[in-house]
């Protein structure tokens, strides 16, 4: 290898990553803004696809009425006012509740305790069997993202205002699923 080929294919290495770095150097403001906005990824066969988790909830819970202040128990008022100290902690324990009603509805539709431990399949098979209706379905899993969101996500942003409507929102669900089931007919 003489020496212009080998400036020739360190050049050729060298193009790709000094070309990003000089964008990143370039934009460097504005980036992080471009970053928020890409919705998918692809580079050979690698394809990933990035959707907003805020816009997919609010498609599922949509169908679900707006809460009003009397869903809300004294026990939601406790989580109401943990909200305020530790939004996670809030959220984690309303969404306990919720499981502790579903395994409640499941007990009494005779559902196999192996399915209750996937919290999806669980409120699908509550569907199925009717204890839940597909409005309910539907916001426990947009209800269910976002509880994931606020444990697996470290860097997602958690105000005591997102807590508060979780909160709120499952304090509904609850009520609408203690609430006996519309007559058929």
């Amino acid at each position: 290898m003489t020496t212009l080929d080998f400036i020739v294919e360190m050049t050729k290495a060298v193009a790709w990553p000094l070309a990003v770095v000089s964008v990143a150097i370039v934009f460097k403001r504005s980036l992080p803004n471009l970053i928020e906005r890409v919705t998918s990824l692809k580079y050979g066969d690698f394809e990933a696809a990035f959707t907003s988790q805020a816009a997919s909830v609010a498609d599922n819970i949509s169908a679900t009425p707006s809460p009003s202040p009397s869903f809300v128990d004294s026990n939601g008022e406790k989580l109401l006012s943990l909200a305020q100290e530790s939004p996670r902690a809030a959220i984690l324990e309303a969404w306990l509740q919720i499981e502790r009603k579903l395994n409640i509805l499941a007990d009494d539709k005779h559902v196999d305790a192996s399915i209750r431990r996937n919290s999806t399949i669980l409120i699908n098979t509550l569907r199925e069997t009717g204890a839940i209706s597909s409005e309910t379905e539907r916001a426990l899993n947009g209800l269910r993202q976002l509880r994931n969101l606020a444990v697996h996500a470290p860097g997602y942003e958690l105000s005591a205002q997102k807590a508060i409507e979780f909160v709120t929102f499952s304090s509904a669900l609850l009520w609408t699923m203690s609430a006996p089931p519309p007559a058929i007919g």
